[in-house]
């Protein structure tokens, strides 16, 4: 499988912070995922749809 970004394309990018927006033309968030891991301790991730890649 390749994983190459290829530009034009659209992504799904699942990331604690949207640091890869400026590498696409649009970018929507599309989710929010709670992993409770401890009784008080838990991860937050964030799904975008990240459309268009520009390229690096």
């Amino acid at each position: 499988m390749d994983t190459k970004p290829e530009t034009g394309k659209s992504y799904i990018y699942i990331t604690k912070e949207n640091q890869a927006k400026k590498y696409f033309q649009n970018s929507k968030l599309i989710a929010i995922i709670n992993a409770p891991l401890y009784q008080d301790y838990n991860r937050t991730y964030k799904v975008y749809l990240m459309k268009n890649f520009k390229g690096y």
